[in-house]
């Protein structure tokens, strides 16, 4: 049984903040691409517990409307009268997700917008019955407990960390900014993120609000939208498959578009069975266009996808997987009996260690996180001997420049001798 003074006093919204190295780097007012990452969440005293013999609590937030629901191994002690709690710090990941609300830990936000105080929206409580990643109170199944709503929260982001906590759970994340998609010299995983729908012009349900949908290669994403213009939209609210991201995987170096044919979009009216309808009783949908097509230009921050009377705005959602295309290799020196040269390249956005490797005889020749580095071929060397230079990632060994191929002189460098005159010597 929680104790009520405790509730009264520990209800109040905390934001603390922590040390911690983000993965991309310091995020400004301009960053495009904002994420919020759950590391670990903080079980109290306090909370509700689970049912008999369960012996995982299942903590659950809502950012923005994406639902995570975890379930931190032993968080409970499967007691046969009603589980407790076990209070502690538990560290999780995607593995720890349930109830297929969402896959990842990680929750894309969007644009800075100009601002490093991001607002986002925070719901949180402990999941114990249905599973179907709202809020609910019902007595045979959805029996959920200790909600907190904070409301919408301004996320500082240029602290690397923070906490989001209610009564009985803090939620312990990580920000990190992704850097724009750089198509041309940058392998990248890609997806796009739906953020506003106008549906101005639309036909309209009963209310002022409009069921806006769109299925792009067989996914169908659905909003409730309002039918007087632009309306920000955060998740979906139908049972359909898509939800706001779309994600396209790896896109290869060199690739700047993305194209996308067979859009459908309608006004979904009745049913909501995520397809188009125009069953007089209960499916009569409206507002229809198919065979749409649509390009995605990697080079920009997002776009927009018309057709009917809707248009879905997107951002474009880039991770550099790989930025290493092509190495240049500077004149080698002689610095003793060894060969030293400079190495440039592209470098990622994404801070690691690179090596400058020699295919040839099989040895990393010198490393660094920022180009130039510099090689060293130990010698002595001969004139006119190559080698065979490529710059990797040790982290990613598929991250590689090509190769090119440096020639060396002859280390050490060879002195000529003073010739002696023949002639008469004298003292």
């Amino acid at each position: 049984m929680k104790n009520p003074f405790y509730l009264l006093s520990c209800g109040v919204f905390l934001l603390l903040l922590f040390g911690y190295s983000t993965t991309y780097g310091q995020c400004t007012a301009d960053s495009p691409n904002v994420e919020i990452t759950i590391e670990s969440v903080e079980i109290l005293a306090g909370c509700d517990g689970d049912p008999t013999l369960d012996n995982t609590l299942e903590p659950t937030i809502s950012i923005n409307g994406t639902v995570l629901v975890l379930a931190p191994s032993n968080s409970a002690d499967g007691n046969v009268l009603g589980a407790n709690p076990i209070p502690g710090t538990y560290v999780v990941s995607d593995a720890d997700l349930v109830n297929g609300c969402s896959n990842s830990t990680t929750v894309a936000i969007g644009a800075a917008n100009g601002s490093t105080m991001v607002p986002v929206n925070v719901d949180i409580w402990e999941e114990d019955g249905c599973g179907d990643c709202v809020y609910g109170t019902g007595a045979t199944c959805n029996d959920d407990a200790d909600l907190a709503n904070l409301g919408t929260v301004n996320v500082d982001i240029t602290q690397p960390t923070g906490s989001f906590a209610s009564g009985c759970y803090i939620y312990n994340y990580s920000v990190d900014c992704p850097p724009p998609c750089d198509p041309t010299d940058c392998t990248n995983d890609v997806s796009i993120m739906f953020t506003s729908v106008d549906a101005s012009g639309c036909d309209g349900d009963v209310t002022s609000t409009v069921e806006a949908a769109i299925d792009i290669n067989g996914t169908v994403y659905e909003f409730s939208v309002d039918d007087s213009g632009n309306t920000t939209v955060s998740t979906s609210n139908e049972n359909c498959a898509g939800t706001v991201d779309i994600g396209f995987g790896t896109i290869p170096a060199g690739t700047t578009t993305i194209p996308l044919s067979g859009i459908e979009v309608w006004e979904e009216d009745g049913c909501g069975n995520c397809s188009f309808g125009t069953g007089g009783t209960c499916n009569d949908d409206s507002d229809q266009q198919t065979g749409i097509s649509h390009t995605i230009d990697l080079t920009q921050a997002g776009g927009s996808i018309a057709g009917g009377c809707f248009v879905f705005n997107y951002d474009i959602i880039c991770t550099s997987i790989c930025c290493l295309t092509d190495a240049i290799a500077g004149t080698p020196t002689c610095s003793g009996d060894n060969a030293v040269f400079n190495v440039s390249f592209n470098e990622s956005d994404t801070p690691t260690t690179y090596e400058v490797y020699d295919q040839t005889n099989g040895v990393v020749l010198g490393s660094g996180m920022n180009s130039p580095i510099q090689a060293t071929v130990t010698g002595p060397t001969t004139a006119g001997t190559t080698v065979d230079i490529i710059v990797r990632d040790p982290a990613n060994p598929a991250c590689v420049t090509t190769v090119t191929q440096v020639t060396l002189p002859d280390c050490p460098e060879v002195t000529e001798e003073c010739p002696i005159t023949p002639g008469v010597w004298s003292k």
